[in-house]
């Protein structure tokens, strides 16, 4: 079988109903293009453009025949092919954590006092704003 009959039985196969919903939407795209071009130039001479995949496009076609259609999945886990190890106690460091955290700091006397603006509560006016707890009003900023 030569490898242009080879790209296409492996298109054939994964466009077909059974493997087509497996796709996703760029591989359906991209593969039934790919076949397209392998069926209807077939006997137009351009060289060798579309006579064949290139070698990018058959290492794409063929990882994802062997993923959706091939009997073995790359990933031997998922397949129950791997021992699952010994199961282990946690680390001590790990068993003694501190169930809340630590408290805040206490504030020092030789720390600066935060001066910042309140909020006026002009809210009649429509001063209601708070921006990290300070108002952010006109009649504020002044």
């Amino acid at each position: 079988m030569s490898r242009r009959e080879e790209d296409l039985k492996m298109l054939n196969t994964l466009l077909n109903d059974e493997h087509a919903p497996e796709l996703t939407v760029r591989e359906v795209e991209a593969f039934a293009d790919m076949r397209f071009s392998l069926i209807a130039y077939k006997g137009i001479s351009y060289g060798s453009v579309f006579q064949e995949l290139t070698e990018k496009q058959r290492d794409w076609v063929r990882t994802v025949y062997a993923l959706r259609v091939g009997e073995e999945s790359l990933n031997l886990v998922s397949r129950g092919l791997v021992p699952r190890g010994k199961e282990v106690a946690p680390a001590p460091v790990l068993r003694n954590l501190p169930m809340k955290p630590p408290p805040l700091p206490q504030p020092s006397s030789k720390a600066p006092m935060r001066s910042s603006r309140r909020h006026c509560g002009n809210e009649e006016n429509g001063c209601y704003a708070f921006v990290n707890g300070d108002c952010a009003c006109d009649c504020c900023r002044r």
